[in-house]
């Protein structure tokens, strides 16, 4: 297994679980920057903690909430932890128009950051913030889901529900997928609550810790 482990940390899937982790840590960090560091972000998280006296870790927590009310509702929708609408890669039209959408998001989250910092913008911070914060949430949750489903096809092997019945089957995959899903939502919270030394041993440890997963599954 140690040799095995050793081979996977310098293969291909080694890249493949750096990317992801690139994006859940340090992409989402500096996408929440940018929404942080809004003139109305900046007005309504200070309120938050004098009057309501609500700490940073809990505010940005209830900001993060409508995430996993997205997760909820799409996969009611459109089942997308099913990973049905994923594959073939290329051909998928959910992975090419998210593909797009993604890079739009980045240009339009700089572009508002730029116009946030003029004088004009004043008259429009709260419409600012509030796309932001729908582009905010749009982009946290397909990195959440490429996180949860890149790690439910790599580290739990194909095979390990064959002994139950197709419908048990499914309910206890189902499960895995929200507790992954879960799971990263939490790496992403604190990801973007830590500075950029901890990011870097976090994307360090969550990539060895997959491809350590990889190497016992396959």
């Amino acid at each position: 297994m140690h040799e095995n482990f050793i081979s996977n940390l310098l293969s291909p899937i080694t890249w493949l679980f750096l990317i992801e982790a690139f994006f859940l840590i340090f992409v989402t960090a500096f996408v929440w920057n940018i929404f942080l560091n809004l003139r109305y972000s900046n007005v309504l998280f200070q309120s938050l903690n004098k009057t309501c006296k609500v700490s940073a870790i809990l505010s940005k927590a209830v900001f993060f909430l409508p995430i996993v009310l997205i997760g909820l509702l799409a996969e009611y929708e459109w089942s997308l932890l099913s990973q049905v609408n994923f594959f073939p890669l290329i051909s998928s039209p959910f992975v090419r128009f998210n593909f797009i959408g993604i890079i739009v998001s980045l240009i339009a989250l700089i572009f508002i950051r730029n116009l946030d910092k003029t004088k004009r913008a004043e008259k429009f911070k709260r419409s600012i913030f509030f796309v932001t914060y729908v582009l905010v949430l749009y982009l946290f949750y397909l990195i959440i889901l490429m996180g949860t489903v890149i790690t439910r096809l790599n580290a739990f092997p194909d095979g390990f529900l064959k002994s139950y019945s197709y419908p048990v089957a499914e309910r206890i995959n189902f499960y895995v997928l929200c507790a992954l899903f879960l799971v990263h939502l939490l790496i992403v919270h604190f990801a973007v609550s830590v500075k950029t030394l901890q990011r870097v041993l976090l994307l360090l440890a969550y990539t060895i810790a997959l491809t350590f997963a990889y190497s016992i599954v396959f």
